[in-house]
C-alpha cells in the first residue's frame, strides 16, 4: 500500500482509488443475488474512493440502485442466456479511468488485496492483477447471510474451515483488475465466449501468449452463496465455448510493445 493510500485511508476512512472503475456486469436471477450485489455495493462505497459502474442486461430492470454515486446502465435483452463478454466491453467502453475492476455481483475481497493488486497495475508490474492468490472460497447461505448483515469481512475470514472451493486452487474468476488501455489493445474480452464457459481461463491465457505481466496477491476472495443454474445452457454452447479456448491455447506467444 502506497503512502497516499495510507493518508487516505487516515483522513477519510476509506482507501484512494480514485483512478479504478469497478465495473459489475449482472443478471439478477435470485433474490440472493440481488442482495449479494447490494452487499458488495456498500462495501466497496465504505471503503474505497473510488467510481462503479452497473449494467444490468435483462428483458425487466430487476435491480433499483439507490446510491447516488453508483453509474447504473439498464440493457434490454430478451436473449436467455447472459453474455457476460459482450458486457464487461461494454462497461470498459463505459469507464474513463486507466484501471479496471471487473467484478462479479457475488466476488468479495478483502480491501488492503485490491489495494496491493491495484498499485502492481500503476507501477507497471502488471497488466492484469488479482486480489487473491487463486484460493476462491464459497461461503454458505447462513455465513453469506451473516456478512451481508454485518458487512464484516471477519465473518468470512475466519470461517474458511466451513467453506469449500470454489474452482481448485488455481481460480483466476470472480474479480481481477486491468490496464484498460493495454488489455483492450489486446482484445479486452473475448466475446465468442457465450454465456458462461471457460472464459476465465481464456483471459489469463491469452495474457500470457502476449506476454503481458500478470500478478496475483497473498489472500482469499469469498464468493457469496445463491441458487446456482446449470454450469453450460446446452451442449451446443459448452462444445463452441470449448472449441474457442482451444483455438486460443494454440496461438502462439507473441511479443507486444508495452
Amino acid at each position: 500500500m502506497t503512502i497516499d493510500n495510507v493518508k487516505q485511508m487516515a483522513s477519510t476512512n476509506k482507501y484512494n482509488l480514485t483512478d479504478v472503475s469497478f465495473v459489475v456486469p449482472i443478471r439478477i436471477d435470485s433474490e440472493e443475488r440481488r442482495s449479494n450485489l447490494k452487499a458488495l455495493l456498500k462495501v466497496l462505497i465504505r471503503d474505497f474512493n473510488t467510481h462503479i459502474i452497473i449494467l444490468e442486461a435483462d428483458k425487466t430492470q430487476h435491480f433499483l440502485c439507490e446510491q447516488t454515486d453508483v453509474e447504473y446502465h439498464f440493457v434490454y435483452d430478451v436473449d436467455p442466456v447472459f453474455h457476460r463478454t459482450k458486457y464487461i466491453n461494454q462497461l470498459l467502453g463505459l469507464t474513463t479511468t486507466p484501471i479496471v475492476g471487473v467484478w462479479d455481483a457475488d466476488a468479495i475481497g478483502i480491501p488492503l488485496q485490491i489495494c496491493e493488486a491495484v498499485e502492481k497495475i500503476r507501477n507497471q508490474t502488471a497488466v492484469m492483477a488479482f486480489p487473491y492468490d487463486g484460493l476462491f472460497y464459497c461461503a454458505d447461505n447462513i455465513l453469506s447471510a451473516m456478512f451481508r448483515q454485518t458487512m464484516q469481512y471477519e465473518v468470512l475470514t475466519e470461517n474458511i474451515a466451513l467453506m469449500n472451493l470454489m474452482h481448485g486452487y488455481y481460480a483466476v474468476g470472480g474479480a481481477y483488475l486491468v490496464n484498460k488501455e493495454k488489455y483492450t489493445k489486446v482484445g479486452g474480452e473475448n466475446e465468442n465466449f457465450y454465456g458462461w464457459g471457460p472464459e476465465d481461463a481464456e483471459r489469463v491465457w491469452r495474457m500470457e501468449i502476449y506476454d503481458l505481466p500478470i500478478y496475483f496477491t497473498s489472500g482469499l476472495l469469498f464468493h457469496l452463496w445463491h441458487p446456482r443454474r446449470g454450469w453450460f445452457d446446452n451442449i451446443e454452447t459448452e462444445m463452441q465455448n470449448r472449441k474457442e479456448l482451444l483455438k486460443v491455447c494454440k496461438m502462439r506467444k507473441v511479443t507486444i510493445m508495452q
